[in-house]
């Protein structure tokens, strides 16, 4: 089996967001897109449980980073959109540099860089989590606690 076959095979079993069975008016977008900003700005105020209160307070990026990458340290948010927005490019870079030979105007290979990208994805979200939670940036952790809040950040990156 080729590695094309098994990532497109893996990524089977990822939620897919469906296309709409009817137009949505404009209305309908934009309660949708308020009731998803409410529930995103909920995850900014809701704590990482576990995470010294010391840390939720010293550990903030520079404003910018929290800007772009839509984070803040301490709370469900705290890796933001960065894994997604890292994946896309390092992907982007692969197809790009011919490292990775897809043809983005074929269905076939935009769905397999689809794939890949929900997949590279996944494993930036572990990487960072980890990171995060070993590295003391979220402040001293008993390693029962890293493990605690590394699902937490898992959980919630993957989720939003």
């Amino acid at each position: 089996m080729s590695a094309r076959a098994a990532i497109e095979r893996l990524a089977r079993y990822l939620p897919e967001v469906r296309k709409p069975e009817r137009k949505l008016g404009l209305g309908e977008r934009l309660v949708w897109t308020a009731i998803v900003l409410i529930i995103y700005t909920l995850m900014g105020h809701a704590l990482l449980y576990g995470v010294p209160e010391a840390a939720k307070l010293t550990g903030q990026s520079p404003l910018i980073m929290s800007v772009i990458f839509a984070q803040k340290i301490g709370t469900l948010t705290t890796l933001g959109i960065g894994p997604i927005v890292t994946a896309g490019l390092i992907l982007q870079l692969l197809v790009g540099a011919q490292i990775i030979k897809l043809d983005l105007s074929k269905p076939d290979d935009r769905a397999a860089f689809t794939a890949m990208n929900k997949l590279l994805t996944i494993a930036v979200i572990l990487v960072e989590s980890a990171v995060f939670t070993v590295s003391g940036m979220l402040g001293p952790l008993e390693p029962s606690m890293q493990l605690i809040v590394f699902i937490q950040l898992v959980a919630a990156t993957r989720c939003s």
